[in-house]
């Protein structure tokens, strides 16, 4: 991530109050952390969810993604892949909830999130520190 997009989504997250952006649609996830996310194909069937990047108010990257779409480390972002493609069955939901857990636990994400609430995954219930405390973002 340049340090103008992550200058612009700090500010974001000090306007809305907020201490950590969730972002969960193509084109925020690929503004936050360089992902290119495969678009012209939609989503892969292969995946537990949506990508999710993570952006701290203070600092702080992170990206989840399934094998299938990593490109492979990014600079300054913390990344996290879970097995959507194995060549045998897998649980990719399974692997995507572990990846969020990891990712929130080695990033520190807590306090109030901003989501973007059209495209985030119900399925990040109860992973999410929300404590009751979400801004909405576009």
């Amino acid at each position: 991530m340049t340090s103008e997009h992550a200058d612009r989504i700090q500010l974001c997250l000090r306007e809305l109050g907020a201490d950590w952006a969730v972002l969960s649609g193509p084109d925020a996830v690929c503004y936050a952390t360089g992902q290119p996310i495969p678009i012209e194909t939609g989503p892969s069937p292969f995946t537990g969810g949506p990508a999710l990047a993570f952006v701290g108010r203070m600092g702080g990257v992170g990206l989840v993604c399934s094998n299938v779409e990593a490109s492979g480390p990014i600079a300054g972002v913390t990344l996290e892949t879970y097995a959507g493609f194995a060549g045998f069955v897998t649980d990719q939901l399974a692997g995507y909830r572990r990846a969020v857990e990891l990712i929130v636990r080695q990033l520190g994400v807590g306090g109030k999130l901003a989501v973007q609430v059209a495209s985030h995954p119900a399925s990040v219930g109860g992973i999410l520190p929300l404590g009751g405390s979400v801004a909405q973002m576009g």
